[in-house]
């Protein structure tokens, strides 16, 4: 007897191709609008996928590519809310989907590494330094670039909202290591 997949296990396969081709031809547009300098758009963009990842995990589950594409956007998300300075609406924006589980489960050095860059630049000192004390209770971040982005936000919250400067220098040392 040959074993034939099922309807349903091809309907999903079907879905997962057409899911990633959708979040990959999101991710390029979103790239493109980043290396033409055009934050607002890229951020519009960002803040609109990123629900429908949110959206696609609660109803098909949480993915290997649906964790890769939150990440990315999350990312662009976070950059740019740093970029264009908005330092409030991107505090609001990652307060109102940090707690979703993918985030709060696959996303957790994003989350508070920009949280605590955003709190910092916003002049929230005592906040942002505890989000980076949160952030170093993590595992070390998996990805070295995003690895390196992440040292370089909580090193300057410590150098700027928490005066350390040598832990901000122990966390930037630990990055070219890892990296």
């Amino acid at each position: 007897l040959h074993s034939f997949p099922t309807r349903r296990s091809s309907d999903l396969h079907y879905h997962n191709i057409k899911q990633r081709c959708f979040f990959a031809n999101l991710l390029q547009q979103i790239n493109a609008l980043l290396l033409e300098n055009k934050a607002r758009q890229t951020l519009d963009l960002a803040k609109q996928t990123l629900p429908e990842i949110l959206e696609s995990a609660e109803k098909n589950g949480t993915t290997d590519t649906l964790i890769y594409y939150a990440r990315k956007i999350f990312n662009a998300c976070g950059n740019n809310y740093i970029n264009t300075k908005q330092y409030k609406d991107g505090i609001d924006y990652m307060d109102s989907i940090g707690n979703h589980p993918l985030i709060r489960e696959h996303c957790p050095h994003e989350l508070l590494s920009f949280k605590a860059g955003l709190n910092q630049l916003y002049g929230n000192n005592p906040e942002a330094v505890r989000l980076a004390e949160d952030y170093l209770q993590l595992p070390v971040c998996t990805s070295a670039n995003d690895f390196i982005r992440q040292a370089e936000i909580i090193s300057g919250v410590y150098m700027y909202s928490g005066n350390n400067l040598p832990k901000a220098i122990q966390i930037l040392e630990k990055a070219i290591d890892v990296y």
